[in-house]
């Protein structure tokens, strides 16, 4: 609260008009040790034609932010190791940011960002040892519905044999919660709909099918296919995967040959010169 008051003087100076901004009269909002903040360091703020409350209401708001803020950038300036050059710090981070945003402006006006399906399956068959699965997927359907619900053997019939029109619309009518995607999926999301009771009885085999029983539920699963830990995952489920790997290394190249091209220029043109016996 110490801090907080020293900035209360402000308050003083709200009624004052925006013509006094335009006539160059610089008014202190608030001070903590030696930093200071000035109206006109935020008069950008205060919105054309606003009334006084309005105004102030802005005012006080923005100086109550800037002396909490301020509060803890003098605290974190007292605690700052005696060996941490903070100028040097502050270069770094500056040339970072200014190389960050240059890469960014060229890699957004040269890259080439089209990824065709060709493209795709030909770095997939020449890279498939990347794309080895360790965590089964399957293909599957997964259900579970009140067991005091009417219907449900012949609801299981139609699941045993893949009539997955008339599952869907029971489903929709029924289910606590019914999944029919024929995508890949990985086996250990599938687990966590079944109760762990219920899991050591379903066999993980293709177009094998289960039903159980659980506090009242009959859960339902069907395994449409499946692709073991240790084989290939299918195209179908790495290429977006894939597309994002042709881009990172589109990038890559981009700027190192950008950045290798403007140092042999600089070189050719001896803006760049050496002093090293």
């Amino acid at each position: 609260m110490k801090y907080i008051l020293a900035f209360i003087s402000f308050i003083f100076f709200i009624a004052c008009t925006q013509e006094q901004v335009v006539n160059n009269e610089d008014i202190l909002l608030a001070k903590i040790s030696d930093k200071k903040l000035y109206l006109t360091e935020i008069e950008s703020l205060i919105p054309e034609n606003s009334n006084k409350e309005d105004s102030s209401n802005v005012i006080r708001a923005y100086a109550e932010n800037w002396a909490r803020e301020t509060v803890i950038l003098l605290e974190a300036e007292k605690s700052v190791a005696q060996d941490i050059d903070l100028d040097k710090l502050v270069k770094n981070y500056r040339e970072s940011l200014l190389r960050h945003n240059f890469e960014k402006e060229h890699i957004e006006e040269n890259l080439e960002s089209k990824v065709t399906d060709v493209q795709i399956e030909t770095y997939y068959n020449e890279n498939k040892d990347h794309f080895i699965v360790t965590d089964p997927l399957v293909k599957c359907w997964v259900s579970k519905i009140d067991g005091t619900k009417k219907g449900l053997d012949k609801f299981y019939t139609d699941w045993k044999k893949g009539k997955k029109d008339k599952v869907k619309s029971f489903c929709d009518a029924n289910a606590e919660f019914c999944i029919l995607t024929d995508s890949w999926q990985y086996l250990s999301e599938i687990k966590m709909y079944f109760p762990e009771k219920l899991l050591s009885k379903i066999t993980l085999k293709s177009k094998s099918t289960f039903n159980g029983n659980q506090d009242g539920y009959e859960y339902f699963f069907y395994l449409k296919d499946i692709i073991e830990a240790g084989e290939v995952a299918p195209l179908e489920k790495v290429k977006d995967s894939i597309r994002k790997l042709i881009l990172h290394q589109r990038k890559t190249a981009l700027l190192d040959k950008y950045k290798e091209d403007l140092y042999e220029k600089n070189l050719k043109n001896k803006s760049v010169e050496f002093y090293i016996q």
